[in-house]
């Protein structure tokens, strides 16, 4: 899937990508709110949170780590982790995509209230060094079992940095708990540009099955088979 929803620049090329600073704010906020308001029935207490999405993958599945991205931002950010804390916003991915959040990382502080922090990562970088400032920004100095960390331990490592990042935060000594609850949690209230979406997205496939319906009857009429 090398296309413009993971971050190939190239597939956009004829239009530049922007992400649309209104929807952030207000999905952002929600989550925020979601998260103080439930804070241990769905985000079980979680204090940060810690998100990788994989490498883009050819199979259709679904993740609530890439699902969160497309919520969030519109776009896929494969093989990015996002650290998310009471006043900051921590991102570590490649070059390429940071130069899509930069936009949001000089308005979000004004307009949102979060400090976005890109920690820009060369191809041949294993993100360590990065990896270590964000746990530093998790801990603020705390012992590391006082440090409640969400992540979705559901979703298993793949590719260098989801696993280098599994590796760090599993060594790291914060007590890490299951946030998949808070996620579904969000992404069940829908606003009405994605009721709509769902709209056309049922009425879309409807027609299609009715479509095929229509023709696999009219092959069994002409070959004079039964029904």
């Amino acid at each position: 899937m090398a296309d413009g929803r993971n971050g190939d620049t190239k597939a956009t090329a004829s239009k530049k990508y922007e992400i649309n600073l209104a929807t952030f704010g207000k999905r952002i906020k929600a989550l925020y709110a979601n998260w103080k308001d439930n804070k241990q029935e769905h985000w079980s207490g979680s204090e940060s949170l810690a998100i990788v999405t994989p490498p883009p993958s050819e199979d259709l599945r679904y993740l609530k780590s890439s699902a969160l991205h497309t919520w969030l931002l519109g776009y896929e950010f494969p093989e990015t982790i996002m650290v998310f804390l009471q006043k900051q916003i921590h991102v570590l991915c490649s070059n390429k995509k940071a130069m899509l959040l930069e936009e949001l990382q000089k308005s979000s502080k004004e307009l949102f209230g979060l400090e976005v922090v890109i920690h820009a990562k060369a191809r041949d970088d294993d993100g360590s060094s990065a990896m270590q400032m964000m746990l530093g920004a998790i801990s603020l100095g705390k012992k590391p079992n006082m440090c409640v960390v969400g992540w979705l331990p559901k979703e298993a490592p793949e590719g260098p940095l989801m696993e280098k990042w599994n590796e760090v935060l599993n060594q790291s000594g914060f007590t890490l708990v299951d946030v998949s609850a808070g996620l579904s949690e969000i992404f069940a209230v829908k606003d009405e540009a994605e009721i709509q979406n769902i709209r056309k997205a049922s009425f879309l496939c409807a027609s299609v099955l009715q479509n095929y319906v229509v023709h696999k009857l009219e092959v069994v009429i002409d070959e004079e088979k039964k029904i």
